[in-house]
C-alpha cells in the first residue's frame, strides 16, 4: 500500500460505516490513520488482467492519493462508497 508517496509495509485498510482506517509500518515505526468518509473525494477500482487481484486508489480532500490492493469483497467497498454522494466512484475495466 502506498500513502503520501511512501510504502506501508504490512499495510491494511479497513472499511467502517463512517470511514476507513489505514495502518502499517514505516521506517519510523507503526502508522495508523483514520479517514472519515466525508474526506474521500474519489474512490477508483480496477482488476489486474489475468489475475483476481483488485486494486484501488482513493483521493483524500487536501491530501495525497492512497493506492493499494483489496484482497476480497471489492464489491462491498464499491457499494459503500457509491452510497455516499460526496464520493466519486470510478470503476476501470480492462
Amino acid at each position: 500500500m502506498a500513502l503520501l508517496d511512501r510504502t506501508l509495509w504490512f499495510g491494511e485498510i479497513q472499511l467502517h460505516d463512517d470511514g476507513i482506517t489505514i495502518s502499517g509500518w514505516t521506517w519510523g515505526g507503526t502508522f495508523q490513520k483514520q479517514i472519515p468518509l466525508r474526506e474521500i473525494t474519489v474512490f477508483e477500482t480496477w482488476a489486474s488482467e489475468g489475475t483476481k487481484n483488485n486494486y484501488f486508489r482513493l483521493r483524500i480532500d487536501g491530501e495525497a492519493s492512497v493506492r493499494g490492493q483489496i484482497e476480497s469483497d471489492i464489491g462491498l467497498w464499491e457499494v459503500h462508497m457509491e452510497a455516499d454522494e460526496r464520493v466519486d466512484l470510478k470503476r476501470r475495466y480492462r
